[in-house]
């Protein structure tokens, strides 16, 4: 699973999630924690996705 955020001038480029243990599971609440080189302004937008890769059990990932 990755993300990008985005301001109108910057964004934080791909970043990947660390997949140890069990995260975006169905009622489960996730917190990440990301450090930036500069500071991002308002946010524009956040992108969202994954590869499909993995396992059955590893390829399917909840988020609402």
């Amino acid at each position: 699973v990755y993300f990008i955020l985005s301001d109108n001038d910057n964004d934080t480029g791909l970043r990947l999630l660390d997949a140890e243990g069990s995260i975006l599971e169905r009622g489960n609440i996730d917190l990440f924690l990301m450090a930036v080189s500069s500071c991002l302004g308002p946010s524009n937008y956040l992108r969202i996705g994954h590869d499909n890769s993995g396992d059955s059990s590893d390829a399917s990932w909840f988020l609402k």
